[in-house]
């Protein structure tokens, strides 16, 4: 019933804000805060596994919105 449910909720089509995030689920977190659109379970695991892959890597501590555009990092949320 849930897999049905979030194929008929429709993906925004404009953008709100700009969103500045550091970890890939508070940027999924804030989306969902402003859309005011669920986002799939699976969605929120892959952010947190995106956050996992992050650690230990020379730009860890650098946040997401200098290495990816906030565009792009957008869509793939809604895509996944």
């Amino acid at each position: 019933m849930y897999q049905e449910y979030m194929k008929v909720v429709p993906i925004p089509t404009e953008r709100v804000f700009v969103i500045p995030f550091t970890l890939w689920v508070g940027l999924a977190a804030t989306m969902k805060e402003l859309y005011g659109h669920p986002l799939h379970c699976l969605t929120n695991v892959q952010m947190k596994k995106f956050d996992q892959m992050r650690l230990g890597a020379d730009n860890e501590d650098v946040q997401l919105d200098t290495i990816i555009d906030t565009s792009k990092a957008e869509a793939t949320i809604w895509i996944i």
